[in-house]
């Protein structure tokens, strides 16, 4: 993964008990998670009218069979807390991309 955000991704996925093991050999995998995290500059104009995520990263889940797209996600850092821009990161950015995956692949539905 381009960034370090595989880093994060692991981290998430124990902390949040995904049913699934991470190894770091793909022969060993059945899905392969690729991606990237993009950090974007620290203009002034960007903060001070709300402007855009400071982190940004975005993930695709693919068989390791066949190479298809399992599901993909996508998040930013930035979110407002008392009226004002907060940032979390890279981390955030993992927290937030872990979330949405527990959630469209593992969340039962009744």
């Amino acid at each position: 993964m381009d960034g370090s955000l595989d880093g994060f991704i692991a981290s998430e996925v124990i902390k949040q008990k995904l049913p699934f093991s991470v190894v770091t050999d793909d022969k060993n995998a059945d899905y392969i998670l690729v991606g990237a995290s993009i950090k974007a500059d620290d203009k002034w104009y960007h903060v001070v009218f709300g402007g855009k995520d400071k982190n940004e990263g975005n993930v695709r889940l693919l068989s390791a069979k066949d190479r298809t797209m399992v599901w993909a996600g996508e998040a930013g850092d930035r979110s407002l807390w008392w009226g004002s821009l907060r940032r979390g990161g890279e981390r955030k950015v993992a927290d937030r991309i872990v979330s949405r995956m527990k959630d469209d692949l593992f969340k039962h539905k009744h």
